[in-house]
């Protein structure tokens, strides 16, 4: 019988054991899915702009869209109708345009540069389609690494009823994000239509996101309970013919690799500083990479697909949301495993593939 008592007690101290294991597990993962979801946000904040201005009679507020950085120059597209108003049937006989147009970026705040309006393309009004500039962006500050071009989604498949986001310039609240998911409802020739209750004044010129954050594309109006938006792909190919660079792009595995740096970075093969099986991959010269180790030779981030890879923690890294995305993107199945089981898990098979950071000193040309 005292065995039996002693049994019953060591299952259930097991039991409560495993269960507030099982309360922790959970609240990493909801800590970790926050985080995420917040690095996400950040990152697509810095490809919107806020716009500010005056015409004769009023100001004008709204969002806009950075698309292109070439030449000493930063683009950024927004609604037409916010920085430029047509002949009405009050009198005007021209079109008026805003003046002291200003930007600004969530990645330097409080900063306001100065932008030109340039003036109306073909197509312009009837794709309600403005540009802006700011002239000398790389003396000011604005760099094309300040903005993440590998943002938008081209591809995107959507269904009636998806949720989705947009980062707007709402009621005075600048880089608003709604908390309430619009609801898609159809893709039109040029255009989505989506389901947006009371979608306030300044979202005109918004950029239009997936619930994973890509940019899908630029609100231009709205009524009571429905919004449009000119949708990327639309928006890029008429400013592509307009003759002005577009750096957006379609994200791809490779543009996640930036762990430790801002910069766009490159696949490179330096796997002679590590071992023969191995990738590494680096923003520049900097004596620390991101290496995928496997037990079969990998070449490309393709060689990824359909392996289970382990990658690095929370704590092991700034952006482990990023390595996730890698793997994914690539088609291979992303694990969590405490580093001290690395060596049995290759060794057993549970993973294939391990992905973490390495120092070394390159002195090879």
């Amino acid at each position: 019988m005292i065995c039996r008592t002693c049994a019953r007690n060591i299952f259930k101290t097991v039991l409560f054991a495993a269960v507030i294991l099982l309360c922790i597990a959970k609240a990493d993962v909801r800590a970790d899915s926050a985080l995420n979801s917040e690095r996400r946000v950040k990152q697509a904040k810095k490809i919107v702009a806020m716009i500010s201005g005056e015409f004769k009679d009023a100001p004008c507020v709204g969002t806009g869209i950075v698309f292109g950085a070439a030449n000493n120059r930063l683009y950024i597209a927004t609604a037409r109708h916010i920085v430029r108003k047509d002949p009405n049937f009050s009198g005007e006989s021209a079109v008026e345009d805003a003046h002291n147009i200003k930007v600004e970026f969530s990645q330097l705040p409080g900063e306001k540069f100065t932008a030109k309006l340039l003036s109306d393309y073909r197509e312009a009004k009837e794709t309600d389609l403005a540009v802006l500039v700011v002239t000398h962006a790389e003396s000011l500050g604005l760099t094309r690494q300040l903005f993440p071009f590998a943002i938008i989604d081209e591809n995107t498949d959507m269904a009636w009823g998806d949720s989705l986001h947009a980062i707007t310039h709402e009621k005075g609240q600048k880089w608003s994000l709604n908390a309430i998911p619009f609801k898609f409802k159809k893709k039109r020739l040029a255009d989505y239509e989506f389901e947006a209750t009371n979608l306030p004044p300044g979202s005109s010129g918004g950029a239009l996101f997936t619930t994973d954050l890509k940019l899908i594309g630029m609100i231009k109006r709205s009524n009571l309970n429905d919004g449009i938006a000119l949708r990327i792909d639309s928006m890029t190919a008429i400013l592509k013919n307009w003759g002005l660079p577009v750096s957006l792009r379609q994200w791809r595995a490779k543009d996640a690799l930036g762990i430790k740096n801002t910069q766009i970075i490159t696949l490179t093969k330096k796997s002679r500083f590590f071992h023969p099986d191995g990738l590494s991959f680096s923003a520049c010269d900097i004596c620390k990479e991101t290496v995928v180790f496997c037990d079969r030779w990998v070449h490309e981030l393709e060689d990824l697909k359909d392996k289970r890879v382990r990658i690095v923690s929370l704590k092991e890294a700034d952006n482990p949301d990023i390595l996730q995305e890698v793997v994914t993107a690539a088609g291979g199945k992303p694990f969590k495993i405490p580093f001290a089981e690395l060596y049995p898990s290759l060794e057993k098979g549970v993973i294939q593939c391990v992905m973490t950071d390495v120092q070394y000193i390159d002195r090879l040309p």
